[in-house]
C-alpha cells in the first residue's frame, strides 16, 4: 500500500535520517540494543520460587523506596538478589531515569530505548509480576509497550504510549503503529539490521524538526507549564553548604531519611513520613512543602537565588537538571544541577523569607531589585547595594587545583618570600587558573581589585607595560601602562595586590620590563629609580607579587634570561590524571566510573610515553584541565575531546612520526 498524503513530510523525513546518529544506526549490522535483548531472556529464564516473587511484590509498594539500598539488602547468592539485579539491569537499558543506570547499564554512552517516566518500584512491581504469571495485559501500559517492543523491536517503535503512537500516525501518516513502518520503508529509511528499525523511527519520530508537526498542542502545553518561575533558597543553615554547592553545580535539600521523592504522590505523603521518621514535634508544614516542590514544581529553567539569613545573597543561578535522588552523597541527598551565573556576597535591604525555599515568582518588583544589585543585566544602580567579597582560603584552593597541601604551602612560602614566581608547566595543566586562586587564597578572599590578569606576546612592549608616547589629537602624549598604574594603586592600599603574566616567555622580558628589572626583586622592593619616559622617582611596593605563567611545550619560545630567571622561582604544576583529588571531582561532577577509569588509565600511559620519548620529555605531558569542564560528559564528550583537541597537539609533537602520533590518537578513542 502506498500513501500518497505523506509525501509532504518526506524530505523533512529523510533530513533527519541523514543526521551522524541515525545514519550511524541504520548503517550498523548490529542490533543497537542487543545487551537489553540478552538481558531480557536472562530475566525470561531466571527460576525464582513463587513465595519470593510475592514477597517481593508486596516489598515493592514501601516508602520510602531505594532500589539501591533493597538490593544491598540481600546477599548474593539469594534468589531475592537475582531477580532485582536482572530487572535493575534490564529497566537500565529501557528507561532513562532508572534507578542506578550508570552502574548497570554496560554501553559506554548509556543508551536507553525511551524517558518512560515510570518509577523504579513500578518497573520492579509490574516485572516481578510478569515473570510470576505471565500475563502482559495485567502490566500498566507504558510497560506493556516496552515488553512489546523489546520482543518485536523490528515490528515495534520504540515509543511507549500508545497514545502517542496513534497521535504520531494520524498526524504524519494517517495510519497504526504496524503502518508506521511501511510508511517509513516506502520513503527509503530501513536499517542494514531490520532489528533497529523500530528504535531509529522513534528517533526520526521524536525529533525536533519532525515533532513539531505532530506534537503542537503538547508543545503550547509545555511552553505555559515551563514559564519561569523564581525561587529563593538557603543552601544549609546559615549558608554553610553554599561553598560545595557552588563549586560543583548543584542545589539541595535536607531530610535524607525520606528517601527518593518521586516515591511519593502528594505532599501529605511526605510530610506524615517525616513525621514519623523525625518525631511529632513538628506537622512538618514547610519542610514537606519545600520537599514537594524541590521535586515536582521546580522546572529547569528556573531561576534561584542562594541566600542566607534574610537579607544576605550569595547568588543567582538557574536550574538546569530534573530532581535526582543520589544516595551516594553523605548528607543533602535531594538535588538538581545549577547554573550558577553569579555569586558573591551582597547585604539587601529588604528581606528573604527564612524558609528553606519559597516561590517568590509573583514579587516582580524585588526580583528585579536583586537583579539590579548585582548586576545580573549590567545596570547597576549606583549606591544601589554594598558588595562582600567571597571568603577563599587554603582548604577551597585545595579543593579547585589537584595538588597536595604541601605543594601549596611550598608554593605560598616562595611567593611570599621571592615576591615573584612562575607557575610552568605542559598544556591543560591548569596554570592560569591555578595562579589566580593562589592570589585568592593568599588574599583571603575572592577580591579581582586586588588581582590583575594580562598576557604578554611578541608585540607587547615597554610602553604598554610602564609607559610611552602614544599620538592623540595634540600629537603625543605620555599613556601610562598596566603595571605603572597597577603599581600605583598598590603603593595607595594595605592590600596584598597580584599581578598574573599569563605566557610570560612570550614576550621580550628584557625590553618590556626595562629598568623596572632590578626593582621587581624582593630585596629591592621600595627602593626607587628615575623612569626613563619622566623624570619620575618610582617603585615597586612590598604589596606587590608577581606570577607568571609559563607553557613547557611551546617550541616556538626562547629561553627565559638569565637576568630574569634569577629573580623568580619556578614552580612546576603537573599533570593531575592519578591524583584521587581529581578521579573524585569527575566522580563527583556524575562522569560514569568506567568513563573516568578510562580517562585516568589512558592518559597515565600516553604522559608515561611523552615523558620517555627523548625529542620531548615530561614539559610536553598533557594536562588534566581539559577534562575539568564536564556539566555534560558522555562518552561522546570524551571522544570530542580527544578527537579536537588533544589529537592536533599530538600530530604537532610527533610531526616527523605521524603514525606514531596516529596509534596513540586510536588508543586514546579505543
Amino acid at each position: 500500500m502506498f500513501f500518497f498524503f505523506f509525501n509532504k513530510h518526506e524530505d523533512k523525513l529523510r533530513e533527519v535520517a541523514e543526521s551522524e546518529k541515525i545514519k550511524t544506526i541504520l548503517e550498523s549490522e548490529e542490533y543497537y540494543f542487543q545487551k537489553a535483548i540478552d538481558k531480557y531472556d536472562e530475566y525470561k529464564k531466571i527460576t525464582v520460587s513463587e513465595n519470593v516473587l510475592r514477597s517481593l511484590i508486596e516489598q515493592s509498594e514501601r516508602k520510602p523506596f531505594s532500589y539501591e539500598k533493597w538490593l544491598s539488602s540481600y546477599s548474593k547468592d539469594t534468589e531475592e538478589y537475582r531477580m532485582l539485579r536482572i530487572i535493575g539491569e534490564l529497566v537500565s537499558y529501557i528507561d532513562q531515569k532508572a534507578s542506578m543506570k550508570n552502574k548497570l547499564n554496560q554501553y559506554d554512552d548509556k543508551r536507553t530505548m525511551a524517558l518512560a517516566y515510570v518509577r523504579q518500584n513500578v518497573w520492579l512491581k509490574n516485572l516481578i509480576k510478569f515473570k510470576m504469571n505471565g500475563k502482559l495485559e495485567e502490566l500498566t501500559e507504558i510497560i506493556q509497550n516496552a515488553i512489546r517492543y523489546i520482543e518485536h523491536p523490528d515490528k515495534v517503535i520504540s515509543v511507549f504510549k500508545e497514545e502517542r503512537k496513534l497521535q504520531i500516525s494520524k498526524s504524519i501518516f494517517d495510519g497504526q503503529d504496524g503502518e508506521l513502518f511501511q510508511c517509513m520503508k516506502e520513503i527509503g529509511i530501513e536499517s542494514k539490521n531490520p532489528m533497529n528499525d523500530g528504535y531509529v523511527y522513534s528517533l526520526i519520530l521524536h525529533s525536533e524538526k519532525i515533532r513539531e508537526l505532530w506534537d503542537k498542542e503538547n508543545n503550547e502545553l509545555e511552553n505555559i507549564v515551563k514559564e519561569k518561575r523564581t525561587w529563593s533558597y538557603s543552601p544549609g543553615e546559615d549558608g554553610y553548604k553554599w561553598s560545595e554547592f557552588k563549586e560543583i553545580g548543584i542545589m539541595a535539600i535536607g531530610w535524607d531519611k525520606v528517601g527518593d521523592l518521586t516515591a511519593y504522590d502528594t505532599k501529605e505523603e511526605i510530610k506524615e513520613q517525616l513525621k514519623e521518621l523525625y518525631g511529632t514535634e513538628s506537622n512538618y508544614m514547610n519542610d514537606g512543602l519545600a520537599l514537594w516542590q524541590f521535586c515536582n514544581e521546580i522546572q529547569v529553567g528556573d531561576r534561584i537565588f542562594a541566600k542566607v539569613g534574610s537579607k544576605t545573597l550569595l547568588g543567582i543561578g538557574e536550574v538546569v537538571s530534573d530532581y535526582e535522588y543520589d544516595e551516594n552523597r553523605e548528607e543533602f541527598k535531594h538535588l538538581r544541577k545549577v547554573n550558577w551565573i553569579k555569586t558573591g556576597h551582597w547585604e539587601l535591604d529588604e528581606k528573604f523569607a527564612i524558609k528553606t525555599l519559597t516561590d517568590i515568582t509573583s514579587f516582580d518588583e524585588f526580583c528585579r531589585s536583586v537583579e539590579r544589585i548585582v548586576d545580573l543585566d549590567g545596570k547597576r544602580a549606583v549606591g544601589e547595594s554594598k558588595t562582600f567579597f567571597e571568603t577563599y582560603n587554603k582548604e577551597n584552593f585545595l579543593k579547585d587545583v589537584f595538588i597536595s597541601e604541601e605543594e601549596y604551602d611550598t608554593l605560598a612560602i616562595l611567593l611570599k618570600r621571592k615576591k615573584n614566581i612562575i607557575l610552568q608547566g605542559a598544556p591543560g595543566v591548569g596554570k592560569t587558573y591555578a595562579a589566580k586562586r593562589l592570589a585568592y587564597s593568599i588574599i583571603g578572599k575572592k577580591d579581582d581589585e586586588c588581582v590583575k590578569l594580562i598576557q604578554f606576546h611578541q608585540s607587547y612592549s615597554y610602553e604598554d607595560f610602564i609607559m610611552g608616547y602614544r599620538p592623540d589629537d595634540k600629537g603625543f602624549s605620555i599613556e601610562y601602562g598596566t603595571f605603572y598604574n597597577f603599581c600605583h594603586k598598590a603603593q595607595n592600599s594595605d592590600k596584598k595586590f597580584f599581578l598574573i603574566i599569563d605566557e610570560i616567555n612570550r614576550g621580550n622580558l628584557s625590553k618590556i620590563f626595562g629598568e623596572l628589572l632590578m626593582l621587581i626583586e624582593a630585596d629591592k622592593r621600595g627602593e626607587k629609580i628615575v623612569l626613563t619616559y619622566k623624570d619620575e622617582e618610582f617603585y615597586v611596593p612590598e604589596n606587590l607579587y608577581i606570577i607568571g605563567t609559563m607553557n613547557t611545550a611551546d617550541r616556538s619560545l626562547a629561553i627565559i634570561d638569565y637576568a630574569l630567571r634569577r629573580r623568580f622561582c619556578f614552580f612546576e604544576l603537573a599533570p593531575a590524571f592519578e591524583t584521587e583529588v581529581f578521579k573524585k571531582y569527575l566522580l563527583g561532577n556524575n562522569v560514569d566510573k568506567d568513563l573516568v577509569d578510562k580517562i585516568v588509565k589512558r592518559f597515565s600511559y600516553l604522559n608515561s610515553e611523552i615523558k620517555i620519548d627523548p625529542n620531548l620529555g615530561s614539559g610536553f605531558r598533557i594536562g588534566h584541565s581539559y577534562f575539568c569542564d564536564c556539566s555534560s560528559a558522555d562518552v561522546f564528550w570524551y571522544q570530542t575531546i580527544v578527537k579536537y583537541e588533544i589529537a592536533p597537539l599530538l600530530e604537532e609533537y610527533w610531526f616527523d612520526d605521524i603514525e606514531n602520533a596516529k596509534k596513540h590518537i586510536e588508543e586514546l578513542l579505543g
